[in-house]
């Protein structure tokens, strides 16, 4: 990952988990290859928390951080439609939003970082009911959240 970010204005990075973020970011200011003056855009299905941290470390190393919760899924990602609703410091993601124009429809500035990823968790756990099949809709959606939080949500625990 270093020879890609090496002297880029612009990091847009899309990764799993934020504890992998979060390596990579550690990874990359160990081997200064981060541009001082960067912008980091955190596409992650973030932790709050860990985007705080992560926003720190970079802070320190003169990089922004930005987190960006994405939503639209795989066919707004073809298009170019997504939904960007980012946390994080104003006028760096006025910097940023060209780039970000080039992936999302709607660019939305939510509040301080960590904003992005909670507005982002908040989202999903919100659509999680919607998502259940009709022949199984009976079901309590409070038992539905708890299993989807332990099946796919269980880094954002910490947060909710």
């Amino acid at each position: 990952m270093a020879d890609t970010v090496t002297g880029a204005d612009y990091i847009v990075s899309s990764l799993p988990i934020s504890s992998i973020v979060e390596g990579c970011v550690d990874d990359l200011i160990s081997s200064g290859t981060i541009k001082k003056g960067a912008i980091w855009v955190d596409t992650t299905s973030g932790v709050p928390s860990v985007s705080s941290r992560i926003h720190s470390k970079l802070q320190d190393v003169g990089v922004s951080y930005l987190d960006c919760g994405v939503a639209g899924g795989p066919g707004a990602a073809e298009k170019g439609t997504l939904s960007a609703m980012v946390g994080g410091d104003q006028e760096e993601l006025h910097k940023v939003t060209p780039v970000l124009d080039l992936m999302m429809g709607k660019v939305v500035h939510i509040g301080p970082v960590g904003s992005g990823h909670a507005v982002k968790v908040t989202q999903t756990l919100l659509e999680a009911p919607n998502q259940v099949p009709q022949s199984i809709k009976p079901l309590n959606p409070r038992l539905l959240v708890g299993c989807q939080q332990h099946a796919t949500c269980d880094q954002h625990l910490d947060y909710l």
